[in-house]
């Protein structure tokens, strides 16, 4: 009796010992038969969200090799990042994109194609020269927003204050009567956004939970806006004139008086007060404002 339950016993696990050898060569010959003809190969894709108009030397840094079969590789994938470098992205790749050579093209073919698209309604392109002194030490990027301030000389303030142009300018003797006729500093216009740097477009991405990646500005002191038309006069008339001031991105604009020799120094002395919040405010996309 006790031999017989051993035989059955073993009889038993000898089929599941087969049964389980079978299932593993049937699974086995199920994933042989999927990656039959087919072989790993490395390509290249975005980590992330690159937007359209990123400079390849920019984008490089995001991105990154990965496996797949080679069936679905794309005939024109890049092989080397490398090959980027010098040229802009044509549309924009989303995380996990293969990158193909067609997605990237020369600068100069995608701001002809594209630079109009980037300006929006009602909206001129304008560019003004500035120095460092003028435009805040080379620090701007495209897509910052600015502050454009005028510095008139005292027949330019004289004829803003309603004089006619050529009429006598009040001397240093006489300033208390008149001090705007010595000149004056107006604001033009604020929340003016910063179109490009010279032909720098910006558009770098940003890495994931860290804000957006500042663009090493162009070397050049050439700023191009977006404004109305109106104001695109304006801006052209006072461009030798301008000093730019950097806002932050939750910038809301407010109304300054003219300043003048009279009141230049009615609050001079006292402490600029400091931000009422150590951490920087969530960024946000100001209007530019109307002329």
């Amino acid at each position: 009796m006790g031999s017989k339950r051993t035989l059955v016993l073993l009889s038993a696990l000898v089929i599941g010992v087969i049964a389980a050898g079978a299932l593993y060569f049937y699974v086995n010959g199920i994933e042989d038969r999927a990656f039959k003809g087919t072989q790993p190969v490395l390509v290249w894709v975005a980590k992330q969200d690159i937007p359209a108009g990123t400079a390849g030397e920019a984008a490089a840094p995001f991105i990154i090799q990965k496996k797949v079969p080679l069936d679905v590789r794309p005939a024109t994938a890049i092989t080397d990042p490398s090959t980027i470098v010098g040229k802009v992205a044509k549309i924009n790749l989303v995380a996990g994109q293969v990158v193909v050579s067609d997605m990237f093209a020369q600068k100069s073919d995608v701001v002809q194609s594209t630079f109009a698209d980037r300006l929006g309604k009602d909206r001129v392109a304008v560019t003004v020269s500035v120095d460092q002194v003028h435009g805040v030490s080379g620090l701007l990027q495209p897509g910052d927003h600015v502050t454009l301030m005028v510095v008139t000389t005292g027949d330019q303030s004289a004829v803003a204050n309603g004089a006619a142009p050529g009429a006598p300018t009040t001397t240093v003797k006489d300033a208390p009567a008149n001090a705007a006729s010595l000149g004056e500093v107006h604001f033009l216009y604020q929340n003016v956004q910063i179109l490009a740097v010279g032909t720098n477009l910006g558009g770098a991405p940003a890495p994931s939970g860290t804000g957006t990646t500042p663009v090493t500005a162009a070397a050049s002191g050439l700023m191009t806006f977006a404004v109305p038309p109106d104001a695109a006069a304006r801006i052209a008339l006072t461009g030798s004139e301008l000093y730019l001031a950097l806002e932050p991105n939750n910038y809301t604009p407010v109304s300054v008086s003219p300043i003048n020799w009279s009141n230049v120094f009615k609050t001079a002395g006292l402490a600029i007060p400091l931000p009422t919040t150590v951490a920087p405010a969530a960024p946000t996309t100001p209007t530019t404002a109307k002329g």
